[in-house]
């Protein structure tokens, strides 16, 4: 997949008018650049697979590289994540800066050459967006005690950004409304995929991500804590200590011996293959990069499944080999 380079994200940025009134924004852009998110690439690849060049979704690009810094700031701000600009700036400065890269988001798409009904259906898409993140955030905060409540927050936050953010791109490549509907699925699809992938990463790291310290409850953790099993009171009260290092390894290996991980993994394949069968649904002239989109994060959550579980019955092993040839 070719991209697009920050440079020419930083100089395209640079021409808004939000960005010349508050000269904040550009530091702020640059360093979020450095972590080379895969979001921002992802009107690319929707560009590509309707035959535009990667240059064509560079506003794209700028739009939605605005926006998740803006969903990022008040993530930051919420989590009070160590790593947030509100302890380089302060938290009203970044209060004030997420709305300004909302705005950006907005200006990018307004001043370009779109017909009018493109336009709108871009603007309603990002303001989608907006509301939906708002909506996710909150029942984060809130935390889900059902699976249900769980899948609610995670369309919410994760599945519309990333749905948007592929359409996106492919609305620089003139695509039509039922490809651009079946690609927006597609793109939740993703997001979707996203979330699993990283509880997943996130419930087995070592020391204990934040998930574990702050009482949230990514979808293994949850599983293991609301379904019934032999160890779920020792899961639980080990749940209560996981900053210790030997109480986390015990409740990660409860996560497996119960089925949690498992069931995400489950979760996470049956998402790949529904994506999978919707690719050919879309229609793409150039859909390798969709298909790459797609294998390349779900090929890492195969080798994990190989490595914790290479007893694990026949058909697990049959899909993930599928995975692994398509990669």
């Amino acid at each position: 997949m070719k991209t697009i380079p920050p440079q020419s994200i930083f100089t395209f940025a640079q021409s808004l008018s939000i960005f010349q009134a508050l000269p904040a924004m550009m530091p702020i852009l640059q360093r979020a650049a450095r972590g080379q998110p895969h979001a921002w690439q992802l009107p690319v690849v929707g560009c590509e697979a309707f035959g535009g060049a990667p240059q064509q979704a560079l506003p794209a690009v700028v739009a939605v590289a605005c926006m998740q810094i803006s969903l990022i700031l008040v993530d930051d701000l919420l989590d009070d994540d160590p790593r947030g600009e509100q302890h380089r700036l302060g938290s009203a400065q970044v209060a004030n800066l997420a709305l300004a890269f909302q705005s950006a988001a907005a200006e990018v798409i307004n001043t370009c050459r779109f017909n009018s009904s493109a336009r709108a259906r871009l603007l309603m898409s990002f303001a989608n967006v907006t509301a939906h993140t708002a909506i996710g955030q909150y029942q984060d905060t809130t935390g889900p005690q059902t699976e249900e409540a769980y899948w609610q927050m995670i369309r919410a936050k994760s599945g519309i950004f990333f749905g948007a953010a592929l359409t996106t791109g492919a609305e620089f490549a003139d695509a039509t409304e039922s490809a651009l509907d079946r690609l927006t699925h597609l793109g939740r699809l993703y997001g979707e995929i996203t979330q699993l992938h990283d509880d997943l990463g996130d419930c087995l790291a070592v020391p204990a991500n934040p998930d574990w310290l702050t009482g949230r409850a990514p979808l293994p953790i949850l599983y293991a804590s609301s379904v019934p099993h032999p160890e779920q009171a020792r899961f639980q009260a080990l749940r209560q200590r996981a900053e210790d290092v030997t109480c986390l390894a015990e409740a990660q290996a409860i996560l497996v011996r119960c089925g949690a991980v498992s069931y995400c993994l489950d979760q996470l394949l049956r998402r790949y293959q529904t994506a999978r069968s919707l690719m050919a649904q879309i229609q793409a002239p150039y859909p390798l990069g969709l298909t790459h989109l797609l294998d390349t994060l779900v090929q890492p959550v195969a080798e994990l499944w190989q490595t914790l579980m290479p007893q694990q019955p026949l058909a697990w092993q049959n899909a993930l080999a599928e995975v692994s040839v398509e990669a």
